[in-house]
């Protein structure tokens, strides 16, 4: 039997996924997400991002090309009410978003302006930075110094290793819907 706070805490959480999507429809709504409304969506395969010995979760929401699969993107999607996304953390945000592009897209360019970090309850639409390099050397640097003290909290792998199937996963995305 549900006790009354489990009861609350479900109602809260209820209300909050309904706060989200409404967030997300006014967004969608706004002149600032007119940009992404022209992009398709593009099924892939993604693994992990391997950066510096460090396994790195990008769990995008859309992998995004344009329509000759010349530049390809993505888009991810940031969730917090209790505040905004701070434009410095945006660009590391679209810095790792970028690199992660170009991992899945060899064939196509990977184009900073096609990689988007979406705050969807500020309604900011952020895009990854056009200078990324010193932001690359900086997570490379983190990631250095997470890779030897992760044992048992943080994956580390040898990079010259192939990584095992069990390690990928498959991502599956719906048709971003243009209205």
């Amino acid at each position: 039997m549900a006790t009354h706070a489990t009861k609350e805490w479900e109602q809260a959480r209820r209300d909050t996924q309904l706060e989200a999507i409404e967030a997300a429809r006014a967004f969608l709504e706004s002149d600032v997400a007119s940009p992404l409304l022209s992009l398709t969506t593009r099924r892939r395969r993604t693994v992990a991002l391997l950066v510096s010995g460090v396994h790195v979760s990008v769990r995008l929401e859309l992998f995004i090309a344009d329509t000759t699969n010349a530049t390809a993107g993505a888009i991810k999607l940031y969730f917090s009410k209790s505040g905004a996304l701070p434009d410095e953390r945006a660009r590391y945000a679209g810095a790792i978003l970028h690199r992660f592009v170009e991992s899945l897209s060899p064939d196509a360019s990977a184009d900073y302006g096609s990689c988007f970090v979406v705050d969807v309850f500020a309604r900011r639409l952020h895009l990854a930075p056009r200078t990324y390099r010193r932001r690359r050397q900086d997570i490379d640097a983190a990631c250095s110094e997470i890779a030897p003290r992760g044992a048992g909290r943080f994956r580390h792998v040898n990079a010259n290793q192939p990584q095992a199937k069990s390690d990928r996963h498959t991502s599956h995305h719906r048709p971003f819907n243009n209205r």
